[in-house]
């Protein structure tokens, strides 16, 4: 998938610290991080050894955006640390990083891709509606990550 002179990149194991630094970089701009997002930032082959995946855009040699999808159940999958480098916020990048999940979602055979995102991140809410994701439940304090959040659900065409 390329477009706007952004391409898709499959995960590699030499790109593992993209996940993190770029994942990091938002995370301390909006929260403070926590034991469970540094465990899970710092062990990507857990979520592909969960079946899951982790995708990357770049605009050039390096990757400036990522995320993970991670199988929740036989036709769902969790869309988790979704994050565009500071510099290439604005710039359409988040919307083809989650163009580019949608349809790695659609691969691993998902009917919805849900995803939990908070009021803090206004300009992420937005692309995640204009990509047709609805709000499906209320605030809540995340157990895990002790911040507000509410879900968003996408309905995939099969």
């Amino acid at each position: 998938m390329k477009s706007q002179g952004f391409r898709k990149i499959d995960f590699q194991e030499e790109l593992r610290e993209y996940f993190y630094s770029i994942n990091i970089e938002w995370l301390k701009e909006y929260f403070d991080p926590t034991a469970e997002d540094l465990r899970i930032l710092k062990n990507p082959e857990e979520i592909i050894s969960m079946g899951g995946r982790i995708v990357f855009i770049s605009a050039g040699k390096e990757p400036i955006g990522t995320c993970a999808l991670i199988p929740a159940d036989e036709d769902k999958v969790r869309l988790i640390k979704m994050g565009v480098k500071k510099d290439w916020r604005g710039r359409g990048a988040g919307k083809f990083l989650l163009q580019s999940a949608i349809e790695e979602a659609k691969t691993m055979g998902a009917g919805k891709i849900v995803l939990e995102t908070s009021e803090k991140l206004q300009a992420a809410k937005a692309v995640y509606s204009s990509a047709g994701f609805r709000q499906t439940g209320i605030e809540i304090i995340h157990p895990e990550f002790g911040r507000k959040v509410f879900e968003m659900q996408l309905e995939l065409d099969k």
